[in-house]
Protein backbone atom coordinates (compact mmCIF):
# COMPACT_ATOMS: atom_id res chain seq x y z
CA UNK A 1 0.00 0.00 0.00
CA UNK A 2 1.55 3.18 -1.29
CA UNK A 3 1.64 6.13 1.34
CA UNK A 4 0.71 9.90 -0.15
CA UNK A 5 2.12 12.42 1.62
CA UNK A 6 -0.18 15.41 2.42
CA UNK A 7 0.33 18.35 0.30
CA UNK A 8 0.31 21.84 2.01
CA UNK A 9 -2.81 24.01 0.49
CA UNK A 10 -2.08 27.77 0.43
CA UNK A 11 -4.98 29.77 -0.26
CA UNK A 12 -4.15 32.80 -2.64
CA UNK A 13 -3.55 35.64 -0.82
CA UNK A 14 -3.15 39.54 -1.87
CA UNK A 15 -1.05 42.41 -0.76
CA UNK A 16 -1.89 46.10 -0.67
CA UNK A 17 0.95 48.49 -2.53
CA UNK A 18 1.30 51.89 -2.63
CA UNK A 19 2.27 53.42 -5.45
CA UNK A 20 3.83 57.29 -6.42
CA UNK A 21 2.58 58.17 -9.71
CA UNK A 22 3.60 61.82 -9.01
CA UNK A 23 6.22 63.48 -6.58
CA UNK A 24 8.32 59.93 -6.89
CA UNK A 25 8.60 58.49 -10.30
CA UNK A 26 8.44 60.81 -13.48
CA UNK A 27 7.78 57.21 -15.59
CA UNK A 28 3.71 57.58 -14.98
CA UNK A 29 3.58 61.14 -16.53
CA UNK A 30 2.98 61.13 -20.39
CA UNK A 31 1.71 64.92 -20.88
CA UNK A 32 1.29 68.41 -19.43
CA UNK A 33 -0.06 71.44 -20.25
CA UNK A 34 -0.07 74.62 -18.51
CA UNK A 35 2.70 72.91 -15.98
CA UNK A 36 5.59 73.52 -15.35
CA UNK A 37 8.02 71.47 -13.36
CA UNK A 38 8.87 72.55 -9.95
CA UNK A 39 10.69 69.88 -7.06
CA UNK A 40 8.93 66.71 -7.70
CA UNK A 41 5.76 68.15 -8.79
CA UNK A 42 4.34 71.13 -11.06
CA UNK A 43 3.69 74.66 -10.14
CA UNK A 44 1.32 76.49 -12.67
CA UNK A 45 2.52 78.57 -15.78
CA UNK A 46 1.47 82.01 -16.29
CA UNK A 47 -1.76 82.75 -17.24
CA UNK A 48 -2.31 83.79 -21.47
CA UNK A 49 -4.72 86.55 -20.76
CA UNK A 50 -6.97 88.20 -23.68
CA UNK A 51 -6.08 92.00 -24.47
CA UNK A 52 -8.31 94.59 -26.13
CA UNK A 53 -5.56 97.12 -26.04
CA UNK A 54 -4.73 96.90 -29.40
CA UNK A 55 -8.18 96.58 -30.75
CA UNK A 56 -9.22 95.12 -34.87
CA UNK A 57 -5.40 94.12 -35.65
CA UNK A 58 -4.96 95.91 -39.53
CA UNK A 59 -4.71 92.04 -41.10
CA UNK A 60 -2.92 89.24 -40.12
CA UNK A 61 0.82 90.13 -38.67
CA UNK A 62 3.95 88.38 -40.94
CA UNK A 63 6.26 89.95 -38.65
CA UNK A 64 6.05 92.16 -35.46
CA UNK A 65 8.59 94.66 -33.41
CA UNK A 66 7.87 96.34 -30.35
CA UNK A 67 10.61 99.67 -30.01
CA UNK A 68 11.31 100.21 -26.10
CA UNK A 69 12.72 103.32 -26.92
CA UNK A 70 9.44 105.27 -27.71
CA UNK A 71 6.94 102.65 -27.15
CA UNK A 72 5.88 102.13 -30.63
CA UNK A 73 4.34 98.98 -31.76
CA UNK A 74 5.20 97.72 -35.62
CA UNK A 75 2.27 95.15 -37.62
CA UNK A 76 3.55 94.09 -40.73
CA UNK A 77 1.09 92.82 -42.80
CA UNK A 78 0.75 91.40 -46.21
CA UNK A 79 -0.52 95.31 -47.39
CA UNK A 80 1.86 97.29 -45.40
CA UNK A 81 2.89 98.07 -42.26
CA UNK A 82 1.15 99.63 -39.28
CA UNK A 83 2.37 101.45 -36.32
CA UNK A 84 0.91 101.42 -32.85
CA UNK A 85 1.93 104.41 -30.72
CA UNK A 86 0.94 103.61 -26.99
CA UNK A 87 -0.75 107.29 -26.66
CA UNK A 88 -3.29 106.19 -29.58
CA UNK A 89 -5.05 103.61 -27.88
CA UNK A 90 -6.08 101.28 -30.62
CA UNK A 91 -4.98 103.05 -33.24
CA UNK A 92 -2.89 101.67 -36.42
CA UNK A 93 -1.51 104.03 -38.36
CA UNK A 94 -0.15 102.63 -41.87
CA UNK A 95 3.15 104.18 -42.44
CA UNK A 96 4.55 102.05 -45.32
CA UNK A 97 2.65 99.96 -48.08
CA UNK A 98 4.06 96.84 -49.71
CA UNK A 99 6.23 94.16 -48.20
CA UNK A 100 9.34 92.31 -48.52
CA UNK A 101 9.64 88.48 -47.88
CA UNK A 102 12.00 89.22 -45.25
CA UNK A 103 11.02 92.33 -43.03
CA UNK A 104 13.23 93.61 -39.68
CA UNK A 105 13.62 96.34 -37.61
CA UNK A 106 16.18 97.74 -35.75
CA UNK A 107 16.91 100.06 -32.86
CA UNK A 108 19.24 102.91 -33.19
CA UNK A 109 20.18 106.27 -32.95
CA UNK A 110 20.27 109.04 -35.95
CA UNK A 111 20.78 112.46 -35.26
CA UNK A 112 20.46 112.20 -31.60
CA UNK A 113 16.75 110.09 -31.93
CA UNK A 114 16.05 106.75 -30.67
CA UNK A 115 14.67 105.55 -34.05
CA UNK A 116 13.50 102.43 -35.18
CA UNK A 117 14.40 101.49 -38.97
CA UNK A 118 12.26 98.97 -40.39
CA UNK A 119 14.22 97.14 -43.71
CA UNK A 120 11.87 95.97 -46.68
CA UNK A 121 14.40 95.24 -49.38
CA UNK A 122 15.87 98.37 -50.57
CA UNK A 123 13.07 100.39 -48.63
CA UNK A 124 13.89 101.83 -45.14
CA UNK A 125 11.19 102.71 -42.76
CA UNK A 126 12.00 105.10 -39.81
CA UNK A 127 10.13 106.48 -37.07
CA UNK A 128 11.97 109.05 -34.27
CA UNK A 129 9.12 108.47 -31.78
CA UNK A 130 7.11 111.60 -33.42
CA UNK A 131 7.30 111.60 -36.71
CA UNK A 132 7.80 108.27 -39.76
CA UNK A 133 10.52 109.51 -42.41
CA UNK A 134 11.12 106.91 -45.64
CA UNK A 135 14.06 106.79 -48.22
CA UNK A 136 15.66 104.04 -50.82
CA UNK A 137 18.95 102.25 -50.34
CA UNK A 138 20.93 100.86 -52.80
CA UNK A 139 21.69 97.64 -50.74
CA UNK A 140 19.48 94.77 -49.29
CA UNK A 141 19.67 92.76 -45.79
CA UNK A 142 18.35 89.69 -44.16
CA UNK A 143 19.22 90.42 -40.92
CA UNK A 144 20.97 93.31 -38.85
CA UNK A 145 22.08 94.47 -35.60
CA UNK A 146 23.36 97.80 -33.69
CA UNK A 147 26.83 96.93 -32.27
CA UNK A 148 29.28 98.85 -30.66
CA UNK A 149 28.16 102.38 -32.54
CA UNK A 150 27.40 100.64 -35.88
CA UNK A 151 24.80 98.70 -38.25
CA UNK A 152 26.32 95.40 -38.96
CA UNK A 153 23.63 93.52 -42.34
CA UNK A 154 24.05 90.26 -43.59
CA UNK A 155 23.70 90.68 -47.57
CA UNK A 156 20.83 90.14 -49.32
CA UNK A 157 22.16 87.87 -52.18
CA UNK A 158 25.01 86.45 -51.05
CA UNK A 159 25.09 84.22 -47.21
CA UNK A 160 28.43 84.56 -46.04
CA UNK A 161 28.47 88.73 -46.93
CA UNK A 162 28.93 90.85 -43.29
CA UNK A 163 28.25 94.46 -44.10
CA UNK A 164 29.13 97.27 -41.54
CA UNK A 165 27.78 101.01 -41.93
CA UNK A 166 30.01 103.56 -40.38
CA UNK A 167 27.64 104.59 -37.74
CA UNK A 168 23.69 104.09 -38.16
CA UNK A 169 21.85 102.18 -41.56
CA UNK A 170 21.58 105.47 -43.29
CA UNK A 171 25.77 106.38 -43.23
CA UNK A 172 27.71 104.14 -45.77
CA UNK A 173 30.51 107.10 -45.61
CA UNK A 174 33.31 105.34 -47.34
CA UNK A 175 37.00 105.36 -46.03
CA UNK A 176 39.50 103.70 -43.85
CA UNK A 177 36.94 104.18 -40.55
CA UNK A 178 33.38 104.06 -42.50
CA UNK A 179 31.65 101.61 -44.05
CA UNK A 180 32.86 98.04 -45.64
CA UNK A 181 32.19 94.28 -45.27
CA UNK A 182 33.94 91.08 -44.85
CA UNK A 183 33.26 87.80 -46.38
CA UNK A 184 32.93 84.66 -43.57
CA UNK A 185 34.15 81.37 -43.49
CA UNK A 186 31.68 79.22 -46.22
CA UNK A 187 31.54 76.17 -43.89
CA UNK A 188 29.11 77.81 -41.58
CA UNK A 189 26.86 78.51 -44.38
CA UNK A 190 24.59 81.87 -45.10
CA UNK A 191 24.08 83.89 -42.18
CA UNK A 192 20.72 83.77 -40.49
CA UNK A 193 20.60 86.27 -37.09
CA UNK A 194 23.05 88.70 -35.91
CA UNK A 195 23.52 89.34 -31.66
CA UNK A 196 25.37 91.92 -30.13
CA UNK A 197 27.31 90.11 -27.13
CA UNK A 198 29.53 92.21 -25.05
CA UNK A 199 32.49 92.94 -27.28
CA UNK A 200 31.42 90.29 -29.68
CA UNK A 201 29.65 90.25 -32.52
CA UNK A 202 27.52 86.75 -32.67
CA UNK A 203 27.09 85.10 -36.07
CA UNK A 204 24.39 82.45 -36.08
CA UNK A 205 24.32 80.91 -39.43
CA UNK A 206 22.81 77.59 -41.39
CA UNK A 207 25.37 75.46 -39.90
CA UNK A 208 26.82 77.25 -37.13
CA UNK A 209 28.17 80.38 -35.31
CA UNK A 210 30.76 82.69 -36.03
CA UNK A 211 32.32 84.90 -33.41
CA UNK A 212 33.60 88.54 -34.80
CA UNK A 213 35.24 90.41 -32.52
CA UNK A 214 34.09 94.08 -34.16
CA UNK A 215 34.87 96.80 -32.07
CA UNK A 216 37.10 100.27 -32.60
CA UNK A 217 37.99 100.78 -35.81
CA UNK A 218 37.51 97.85 -38.99
CA UNK A 219 41.17 97.49 -39.42
CA UNK A 220 40.86 95.79 -35.84
CA UNK A 221 38.37 93.55 -36.92
CA UNK A 222 38.72 90.00 -36.51
CA UNK A 223 36.86 86.72 -37.44
CA UNK A 224 37.14 83.42 -35.00
CA UNK A 225 36.96 79.94 -36.66
CA UNK A 226 33.33 78.58 -36.44
CA UNK A 227 34.71 75.05 -36.30
CA UNK A 228 34.13 74.42 -32.60
CA UNK A 229 30.38 76.19 -32.74
CA UNK A 230 29.21 73.96 -35.63
CA UNK A 231 25.69 72.70 -35.18
CA UNK A 232 25.21 70.63 -38.82
CA UNK A 233 21.06 69.72 -38.05
CA UNK A 234 20.69 73.69 -39.13
CA UNK A 235 19.62 75.97 -37.21
CA UNK A 236 16.65 77.64 -38.00
CA UNK A 237 17.04 81.63 -37.81
CA UNK A 238 13.41 82.56 -36.25
CA UNK A 239 13.52 80.39 -33.63
CA UNK A 240 17.14 82.79 -32.58
CA UNK A 241 16.44 84.64 -29.39
CA UNK A 242 18.24 86.47 -26.18
CA UNK A 243 17.11 84.75 -22.99
CA UNK A 244 18.93 83.87 -19.50
CA UNK A 245 22.04 85.86 -20.37
CA UNK A 246 22.73 83.26 -23.82
CA UNK A 247 21.30 83.04 -27.35
CA UNK A 248 19.02 80.11 -27.74
CA UNK A 249 18.33 78.81 -30.38
CA UNK A 250 16.45 75.47 -32.12
CA UNK A 251 17.63 73.06 -34.92
CA UNK A 252 14.48 70.93 -36.25
CA UNK A 253 16.04 68.31 -33.33
CA UNK A 254 17.05 70.36 -30.55
CA UNK A 255 17.01 73.79 -28.72
CA UNK A 256 20.65 74.82 -28.42
CA UNK A 257 22.20 77.95 -26.13
CA UNK A 258 25.17 79.86 -26.75
CA UNK A 259 27.37 81.70 -24.01
CA UNK A 260 30.01 83.11 -25.93
CA UNK A 261 32.28 80.27 -26.18
CA UNK A 262 30.66 77.30 -26.29
CA UNK A 263 27.27 75.79 -27.69
CA UNK A 264 25.43 73.21 -24.95
CA UNK A 265 21.88 70.87 -25.94
CA UNK A 266 19.41 72.14 -23.61
CA UNK A 267 16.91 69.25 -24.66
CA UNK A 268 15.38 67.23 -27.23
CA UNK A 269 13.03 67.94 -29.86
CA UNK A 270 11.44 65.51 -32.32
CA UNK A 271 10.65 61.55 -31.68
CA UNK A 272 7.42 62.37 -30.59
CA UNK A 273 7.83 65.34 -28.18
CA UNK A 274 7.86 69.20 -29.23
CA UNK A 275 8.74 69.54 -32.97
CA UNK A 276 8.30 72.26 -36.32
CA UNK A 277 9.97 75.00 -34.65
CA UNK A 278 9.21 77.91 -36.37
CA UNK A 279 9.87 81.47 -33.86
CA UNK A 280 10.58 82.51 -30.52
CA UNK A 281 11.26 85.19 -28.71
CA UNK A 282 12.89 85.76 -25.33
CA UNK A 283 12.37 87.45 -22.13
CA UNK A 284 14.73 87.58 -18.60
CA UNK A 285 14.80 83.79 -18.11
CA UNK A 286 12.03 82.42 -20.03
CA UNK A 287 12.02 81.51 -23.60
CA UNK A 288 9.13 80.79 -26.23
CA UNK A 289 9.04 78.57 -28.71
CA UNK A 290 6.29 78.28 -31.35
CA UNK A 291 6.09 74.68 -31.99
CA UNK A 292 3.81 71.79 -32.30
CA UNK A 293 2.92 68.87 -29.65
CA UNK A 294 1.51 65.73 -30.85
CA UNK A 295 0.07 67.07 -33.64
CA UNK A 296 -1.18 70.20 -32.39
CA UNK A 297 0.45 73.91 -31.98
CA UNK A 298 1.59 75.46 -28.91
CA UNK A 299 3.80 77.60 -27.37
CA UNK A 300 7.00 75.68 -25.78
CA UNK A 301 8.51 77.66 -22.62
CA UNK A 302 11.77 76.86 -21.50
CA UNK A 303 13.24 78.10 -18.09
CA UNK A 304 16.79 79.10 -18.41
CA UNK A 305 17.23 79.44 -14.57
CA UNK A 306 15.60 75.48 -14.02
CA UNK A 307 16.59 73.94 -16.83
CA UNK A 308 12.10 72.80 -17.08
CA UNK A 309 9.94 72.95 -20.30
CA UNK A 310 6.27 73.56 -20.06
CA UNK A 311 3.86 74.18 -22.51
CA UNK A 312 0.31 75.96 -23.20
CA UNK A 313 -2.02 75.56 -26.02
CA UNK A 314 -2.97 79.15 -27.81
CA UNK A 315 -3.91 79.96 -31.00
CA UNK A 316 -0.56 81.83 -31.86
CA UNK A 317 0.54 83.41 -35.50
CA UNK A 318 3.52 85.66 -33.93
CA UNK A 319 4.72 86.61 -30.65
CA UNK A 320 6.73 89.94 -29.63
CA UNK A 321 8.38 90.83 -26.21
CA UNK A 322 7.05 94.32 -25.60
CA UNK A 323 7.86 96.26 -22.04
CA UNK A 324 5.97 94.41 -20.01
CA UNK A 325 5.26 91.17 -20.71
CA UNK A 326 5.27 88.43 -24.16
CA UNK A 327 2.49 88.85 -26.33
CA UNK A 328 1.22 86.19 -28.84
CA UNK A 329 -1.03 87.34 -31.99
CA UNK A 330 -3.31 85.69 -33.94
CA UNK A 331 -5.48 86.96 -36.77
CA UNK A 332 -8.40 87.84 -34.68
CA UNK A 333 -7.16 88.21 -31.21
CA UNK A 334 -3.89 89.06 -28.52
CA UNK A 335 -2.77 87.23 -25.40
CA UNK A 336 -0.10 88.17 -23.04
CA UNK A 337 1.57 85.87 -20.33
CA UNK A 338 0.45 87.21 -17.02
CA UNK A 339 2.51 86.35 -14.30
CA UNK A 340 0.35 86.83 -11.64
CA UNK A 341 -2.16 84.98 -12.50
CA UNK A 342 -2.57 80.91 -12.85
CA UNK A 343 -3.30 79.06 -16.60
CA UNK A 344 -5.92 76.09 -15.97
CA UNK A 345 -3.34 73.04 -15.79
CA UNK A 346 -3.40 69.51 -16.72
CA UNK A 347 -1.29 66.62 -15.94
CA UNK A 348 -1.67 63.09 -18.18
CA UNK A 349 -0.73 59.99 -16.84
CA UNK A 350 0.52 57.01 -19.03
CA UNK A 351 -1.54 53.96 -19.02
CA UNK A 352 -0.18 51.26 -16.81
CA UNK A 353 -0.99 48.24 -15.27
CA UNK A 354 1.44 49.16 -12.45
CA UNK A 355 4.24 46.52 -12.96
CA UNK A 356 1.65 43.51 -12.81
CA UNK A 357 -0.33 41.04 -15.21
CA UNK A 358 -3.87 40.41 -14.63
CA UNK A 359 -6.83 42.21 -12.34
CA UNK A 360 -5.93 44.24 -9.55
CA UNK A 361 -8.16 46.75 -7.23
CA UNK A 362 -7.60 50.28 -7.27
CA UNK A 363 -8.68 51.25 -3.53
CA UNK A 364 -7.79 54.64 -3.25
CA UNK A 365 -5.62 58.16 -4.52
CA UNK A 366 -4.36 60.36 -2.69
CA UNK A 367 -3.49 63.88 -3.99
CA UNK A 368 -1.53 66.85 -2.52
CA UNK A 369 -1.82 70.36 -4.39
CA UNK A 370 -3.56 74.12 -3.97
CA UNK A 371 -6.58 75.24 -4.82
CA UNK A 372 -9.42 73.57 -7.47
CA UNK A 373 -8.47 69.80 -8.66
CA UNK A 374 -10.31 67.42 -10.93
CA UNK A 375 -8.86 63.99 -11.23
CA UNK A 376 -10.56 61.49 -13.51
CA UNK A 377 -9.56 57.83 -13.50
CA UNK A 378 -10.06 55.62 -16.21
CA UNK A 379 -10.24 51.59 -16.10
CA UNK A 380 -11.74 49.70 -19.48
CA UNK A 381 -14.03 52.15 -20.60
CA UNK A 382 -15.13 53.18 -17.02
CA UNK A 383 -14.99 56.39 -16.30
CA UNK A 384 -15.04 58.28 -12.46
CA UNK A 385 -14.02 61.98 -11.75
CA UNK A 386 -12.96 63.11 -7.88
CA UNK A 387 -13.12 67.08 -6.94
CA UNK A 388 -10.09 68.16 -4.44
CA UNK A 389 -7.32 66.99 -2.55
CA UNK A 390 -6.97 64.52 -0.11
CA UNK A 391 -7.59 60.56 -0.19
CA UNK A 392 -10.71 59.33 -2.30
CA UNK A 393 -11.86 55.49 -2.34
CA UNK A 394 -11.91 54.16 -5.87
CA UNK A 395 -12.70 50.61 -5.56
CA UNK A 396 -12.32 50.01 -9.09
CA UNK A 397 -11.23 46.64 -10.49
CA UNK A 398 -9.33 46.29 -13.98
CA UNK A 399 -6.04 45.77 -15.85
CA UNK A 400 -5.18 49.15 -16.61
CA UNK A 401 -5.51 52.19 -15.27
CA UNK A 402 -5.00 56.32 -17.23
CA UNK A 403 -5.05 59.19 -14.86
CA UNK A 404 -6.23 62.69 -15.84
CA UNK A 405 -5.98 66.02 -13.45
CA UNK A 406 -6.89 69.44 -14.19
CA UNK A 407 -6.02 72.14 -11.91
CA UNK A 408 -5.43 75.79 -11.42
CA UNK A 409 -2.75 75.59 -8.69
CA UNK A 410 -0.14 73.60 -7.87
CA UNK A 411 0.23 69.33 -8.12
CA UNK A 412 2.71 68.18 -5.78
CA UNK A 413 2.15 64.27 -5.44
CA UNK A 414 -0.19 61.40 -6.58
CA UNK A 415 -0.47 58.08 -4.62
CA UNK A 416 -2.45 55.03 -5.39
CA UNK A 417 -3.22 52.48 -3.43
CA UNK A 418 -3.32 48.80 -4.91
CA UNK A 419 -4.50 45.33 -4.15
CA UNK A 420 -3.31 42.70 -5.74
CA UNK A 421 -2.48 38.87 -5.74
CA UNK A 422 0.50 37.85 -3.94
CA UNK A 423 2.98 36.43 -6.30
CA UNK A 424 1.84 37.75 -9.54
Amino acid sequence: MRIRKDKELRAPSSKVRKISLLGEDEGYTDSTLNYIPEGKGYKCAPLPVMTTYYGTLPGNPIALHYSQANGAFFFVTQDGVYLTDKSKNKTHQKIYSGSSPLPFFVDMYINGFSCTVMFCGTQRVVYNGTQVETFTDTRQFRAGVMHCGRFFGADYSDGVKLWWAATHAADWTEGIGGCGYIFLPPEGGAIVRLFSYGDRLVVLRERGITVVRAYGEPQHYSVESCASYLVTEGIIGETCAFAGGKILFCTPYALYAFDGNSTERLCELGEGKYYLPQSAVGMGDIYCLKCAYDGIGCIMGYDCVTGKVWKCYTLCTLMCVCSDAIYIFSQSSVYYFDRSQCALAKWHSKETDFGTDGVKLLKSINITGKNSIFIIVKCDGVQRTYEGTGRHKIMMHGRKFTFTVTANGDLQEIVAELEVRDGI
